[in-house]
């Protein structure tokens, strides 16, 4: 018997309205994970839900999960998103963590067109993004510019004027 997409994710969001859940782990390095993705997909599981049968239960249920996204808790540091404690690995991880909780930050505001998820462009996003790796490698290599530009694969220049414009200094 085949089962088209709609049921599975009407069956799905069934599942997740009634069942708690826990954070997982990163794909291929296992890592531990916070909340935070979990939120974000399933809110976006909640508004494809809603999308296609129009019931406000999913819609509210998007909503609470995407109002974690908003809280400190999910962004400790006011930049990135946090994702993941694990020794020795940044807590953003990476590029892709990020455009998780932005995608569905992005949903959240097409389904309900309210501000508060639109707060940050993708340009501010990924300029939020390269501050926090700036700051972390600087710290790690205890403000030494030629360092921190040689882990981060860009010039000593380059991360000069990174610094300079965003007023990092």
């Amino acid at each position: 018997m085949k089962t088209d997409l709609n049921t599975i994710i009407i069956k799905n969001a069934e599942h997740f309205l009634n069942n708690k859940t826990a954070p997982g782990h990163n794909g291929p390095y296992n890592d531990p994970e916070t909340y935070v993705r979990t939120h974000a997909h399933l809110s976006i599981l909640f508004f494809k839900a809603f999308k296609i049968t129009k019931n406000n239960k999913y819609k509210k249920e998007a909503i609470r999960q995407i109002n974690f996204l908003l809280l400190k808790e999910a962004r400790p540091y006011n930049s990135t998103f946090h994702y993941r404690n694990k020794k020795g690995k940044d807590k953003c991880n990476g590029l892709i963590g990020q455009a998780w909780s932005i995608e569905a930050l992005m949903i959240a505001y097409e389904n309900t067109k309210d501000i508060k998820y639109k707060k940050k462009t993708l340009k501010e996003m990924v300029a939020l993004f390269e501050q926090d790796l700036i700051k972390k490698a600087m710290k790690k290599h205890r403000g030494n510019k030629t360092h921190a530009a040689k882990e981060l694969g860009i010039s000593r220049v380059g991360l000069n004027n990174k610094i300079q414009r965003y007023e990092m200094v």
